[in-house]
């Protein structure tokens, strides 16, 4: 069991986090995405200089429910950490590196969303900050899987890692979907948080990250199946262009699904197309249309 945590532990890291900030987005997503800039800067400035205290302050603001699960994450991030140390150091040397290493990765972690964050902004200039934020963290975590999948390793570790990874960008789809949907309500409610200018915009960095979900769940089905699709040796490129052909409804059949998890997928590919294509761009330029007249 231990060997398992060692292997897995930036696994449970990543799939950790971003369940967390699923429940925060939708515990409390009104107060979270009406962050617009200038109040990020505020509270980003806060953090820096006490982020035990901002923590411990976001935390007991929030219903009881919110703290015992914020505090089950909080000690499930420490055990998935002090495994990890486990694997170089011992297990005394590990229990005292183990909280002051959360907490700096805690920070560390908060530079990096921010400072991908800022990149976003400057591509999609939107009102709440936050958004770009999350987009920001579901591409690190989506990076994360990418990179820590375990490829030579013993079966039932890869088992587990592919029900890990699953379980992962599945949450990160449910992560985007409400996203979606809270900006679905606030364009169609004629709000100030997004402008009409940059919808186009918006739309389009949504379905590149449902395609990359998918692209990534197809990747990680390919790799645990020896024969998931029609073709034997498929790249990441070759994966994702056969989301965006099935996305797009074409389907030219040149790689096909031939097991039950890659056909799952291929299901969930066109019900987000429709989705994707007939609500949110119909959305988006029905609104943009009425604005403008």
């Amino acid at each position: 069991m231990l060997y398992i945590f060692q292997e897995l532990s930036i696994l449970f890291l990543s799939t950790l986090t971003i369940l967390f900030l699923l429940l925060i987005t939708t515990h409390n997503k009104y107060k979270f995405f009406a962050i617009d800039t200038i109040s990020f800067q505020n509270e980003f400035s806060h953090f820096t200089h006490q982020p035990v205290k901002f923590f411990y302050t976001l935390i007991h603001k929030n219903s009881y429910l919110f703290r015992l699960i914020s505090y089950i994450f909080i000690c499930s991030f420490c055990s998935s950490l002090f495994f990890f140390l486990t694997k170089n150091f011992s297990l005394i040397l590990s229990a005292i590196l183990v909280l002051p290493l959360s907490l700096f990765l805690i920070y560390i972690f908060y530079y990096i969303i921010y400072f991908f964050s800022i990149i976003l902004i400057k591509i999609i200039d939107v009102g709440a900050f936050s958004l770009n934020s999350i987009f920001s963290l579901i591409y690190i975590n989506l990076g994360l899987v990418y990179i820590t999948y375990p490829f030579d390793t013993t079966f039932f570790i890869q088992t587990i890692a592919f029900i890990l990874s699953c379980i992962n960008l599945f949450i990160c789809y449910i992560l985007l979907l409400n996203t979606l949907r809270f900006i679905l309500k606030n364009i169609l409610s004629y709000t100030n948080i997004f402008n009409h200018h940059n919808l186009w915009k918006v739309a389009l960095l949504i379905i590149f990250t449902f395609l990359s979900i998918l692209t990534l769940c197809c990747y990680i089905g390919n790799i645990y199946y020896p024969n998931a699709y029609s073709v034997d040796t498929l790249t990441i490129f070759d994966l994702f262009y056969y989301v965006v052909i099935t996305f797009g409804t074409i389907g030219y059949g040149d790689i096909s699904p031939t097991c039950m998890y890659t056909k799952a997928i291929a299901i969930l590919i066109v019900f987000t197309s429709i989705g994707c294509i007939s609500i949110m761009l119909s959305s988006f330029l029905s609104v943009t249309h009425e604005k403008d007249e």
